[in-house]
């Protein structure tokens, strides 16, 4: 490349870098492929372009574009990172993982990169190692506001919701206007049945971004709780217009309706929530609902309930079950759900898990225009 050309793409970059920075992410985009047809082997342009294309939700041209320039230079632990973040917005979370790990045998001080490392082992289910990894992010970098929020969501995966809060509180001591948190913190309140709390919180979380499907789903719980019915259905209603696909917000819609008597519609709402699940491939879901269905004498009784279906009775339930059931929900479940359930699931039950947890406190990003 000639002195003329090189300048040309020092100029270049240094432009798309500002554009992309200040959110122009059409004119960086186009100032990259600039670059690009100059030097078709410019990292930075190559990893960058492919930083722009996941920000605007291409994230499989951007692990094209990553992998071609780690390609060139392996070394870059920032490129690693943002080639996790883009596997893992396509659900390949294992390939994630390991360029997260990467990343850190590259820079072990990467806060970043634990953050998002314990994003990929809280999707996998290994919940423990999740929060080892937020920790480690946060003691690089202290009150790191995504990773303690996050930390909060894998603590209440493990019934710790004292320390979940804790975590929360954390978060929003350091940015206070943070809506995902205030709704995980109000996750936290719900499992520790701090229902009256837990609504101020989603209320909190909403007026700062009334987008959030999940704050208004959980407000709708709480309200549940607090046995405002009517109240709860509109809160559902919120929830399922930011996100009319999803079948837990159906499911909760359905059970609004069958606490405020409305027996008929209930059952409608049902079937669709259980539709939603098996178009979603959620069959566990689906089960679950057929059993409610059944319950209200629609389909077959199975031979025994889910196993999720009864914890979530019990958790939300133990201590008024019986009143629950006659003077809220007015009707009586099929004989399966008697004595022998009971005396089987109360002793291992200790939390509500019908809290709406928000899937993450921030997309999985290494963004990184500079390391960090």
């Amino acid at each position: 490349m000639g002195q003329d050309n090189s300048a040309q793409v020092s100029a270049l970059l240094k432009d798309a870098v500002a554009l992309q920075q200040a959110g122009q992410l059409i004119e960086a985009r186009r100032r990259y492929e600039r670059v690009l047809a100059l030097a078709p082997g410019q990292f930075d342009a190559l990893h960058l372009l492919g930083v722009v294309h996941r920000q605007q939700g291409e994230p499989a041209r951007a692990v094209e574009l990553i992998g071609a320039a780690l390609r060139i230079n392996p070394a870059q632990a920032t490129a690693h990172c943002n080639l996790g973040a883009a596997l893992q917005d396509l659900g390949r979370t294992r390939e994630a993982l390991t360029s997260y790990e990467t990343a850190l045998r590259l820079s072990p001080g990467y806060a970043l990169a634990f953050a998002n490392r314990g994003n990929a082992l809280r999707k996998l289910g290994r919940l423990p190692d999740a929060v080892d990894s937020y920790e480690r992010a946060l003691v690089l970098r202290p009150g790191y506001p995504e990773a303690a929020c996050n930390r909060a969501i894998a603590l209440l995966d493990l019934d710790a919701a004292d320390a979940a809060l804790a975590s929360a509180d954390l978060a929003l001591s350091a940015r206070p206007a943070y809506p995902e948190a205030l709704c995980v913190r109000a996750n936290a309140l719900f499992a520790l049945r701090r229902f009256d709390e837990a609504l101020h919180g989603y209320d909190r979380a909403i007026a700062l971004d009334a987008r959030v499907a999940e704050a208004h789903a959980g407000r709708g719980l709480a309200l549940q709780k607090l046995g405002r019915h009517g109240e709860a259905l509109d809160a559902f209603d919120a929830a399922l217009a930011r996100r009319p696909g999803y079948w837990p917000h159906r499911r909760q819609r359905a059970d609004a309706l069958l606490a405020l008597g409305r027996r008929v519609d209930a059952i409608a709402a049902y079937e669709e929530a259980r539709d939603a699940a098996l178009a979603a491939g959620a069959d566990g879901g689906a089960s679950e609902i057929a059993f409610e269905l059944a319950a209200l004498g629609v389909g077959a009784v199975p031979v025994r309930a889910p196993q999720a279906y009864v914890k979530a009775l019990f958790d939300g339930y133990a201590g008024h079950f019986d009143r629950h059931l006659t003077e809220v929900l007015r009707y009586r479940t099929p004989g399966l759900l008697g004595a022998a359930w009971r005396a089987r699931y109360m002793q291992t039950i200790s939390r509500p898990s019908t809290w709406a947890a928000a899937q993450a406190c921030a997309a999985p990003s290494c963004v990184p225009v500079r390391a960090r």
